[in-house]
C-alpha cells in the first residue's frame, strides 16, 4: 500500500482529499499505474465525472484511473471506514463539513509542493475561497470541486396566482428585498385544514443557508473557526 499518492500526479482537479493506496484489484490493466477515485453524486454529475476519467485515460496511457461511486447516503460511513482501515482511494471527494477534523488526523497528502512545482496549476485560475477550503495553516490538502454561487429558484405560476410581482422585475427596479421575499413566501403559503398544502419557500439546510445568515450580518463561526458566533445578533436575526 502506497500512502497518499498525490493528486496532480493524474491532474485531477475535481476531487477535494487525497486517500490511502491502490490495489491491482478491481481490473487494473497490466503494466499501467492504477488509481482508484470515488466520489458520490447525482447520475448527470457522475457521468461528467466519469467521461472526464475516461478522457484522462486516453490522455494518459501510462496511467489508469478507475471511477469509484458511492451512494450519497452511505458515502460518509464508507469513506471513513476505509480511511481508518487505511484501504481509500487514492483520491477521493469529501465533504467540506469533515475535510478539518479529517485531515487534523493526517488522512490527505500536503500538495503544496506539487502544487508549486506543476506549470499546470495556477492558483490565479480559482476563486480565493475555493483554495482555502482545502489550505491548512497555509498548506494545500485539497482541491475544491464543487463550489459555485448559490441561485433563487421561483415559481411565476405561484406568485401569479398569489397576484404578487415577478421577482426579476422587482430585482431590475431594487425593491427585491429580504422583507419583499418574506412577504411573499408568506402570501404564496396556502393552508388546508389546519396544515399547510403549499409552501412559500424552502429554505436548504447548512451550509446553503450561510449567504442568508451573512446577509443579515451574522457568521456561525469566527474567522479563526475556534468560536461558535450561532447566538451573535445577525445571526440569531437571520433565523
Amino acid at each position: 500500500m502506497q500512502r497518499g499518492v498525490p493528486l496532480f500526479a493524474f491532474g485531477l482537479s475535481a476531487a477535494l482529499g487525497i486517500g490511502m493506496g491502490c490495489s491491482r484489484a478491481g481490473g487494473c490493466p497490466e503494466g499501467k499505474v492504477c488509481l482508484r477515485y470515488m466520489a458520490w453524486g447525482n447520475p448527470e454529475q457522475l457521468q461528467v465525472e466519469r467521461d472526464f476519467v475516461e478522457l484522462f485515460n486516453r490522455q494518459n496511457p501510462d496511467l489508469h484511473v478507475r471511477f469509484v461511486t458511492v451512494p450519497g447516503s452511505s458515502y460518509g460511513q464508507k469513506m471513513t471506514t476505509m480511511l481508518v482501515s487505511r484501504t481509500a482511494p487514492d483520491v477521493m471527494r469529501v465533504d467540506h463539513y469533515v475535510f478539518p477534523s479529517m485531515q487534523k488526523k493526517g488522512f490527505f497528502t500536503d500538495m503544496t509542493g506539487l502544487a508549486a512545482s506543476d506549470p499546470g496549476f495556477k492558483a490565479a485560475d480559482f476563486y480565493p475561497t475555493a483554495l482555502q477550503e482545502g489550505t491548512v495553516d497555509g498548506r494545500l490538502y485539497g482541491m475544491n470541486v464543487l463550489y459555485g454561487g448559490i441561485l433563487i429558484y421561483y415559481n411565476r405560476d405561484l406568485f401569479r396566482k398569489a397576484g404578487l410581482e415577478d421577482p426579476y422585475e422587482l430585482y431590475k427596479k431594487g425593491e427585491w428585498t429580504w422583507d419583499r421575499f418574506r412577504a411573499s413566501a408568506k402570501a404564496m403559503t396556502r393552508f388546508q385544514n389546519g396544515r399547510a398544502e403549499t409552501f412559500g419557500t424552502a429554505v436548504p439546510g447548512f451550509p446553503m443557508n450561510v449567504p442568508v445568515v451573512q446577509a443579515f450580518g451574522g457568521e456561525l463561526l469566527s474567522p479563526t473557526a475556534d468560536r461558535s458566533l450561532v447566538a451573535a445578533e445577525g445571526t440569531v436575526r437571520a433565523y
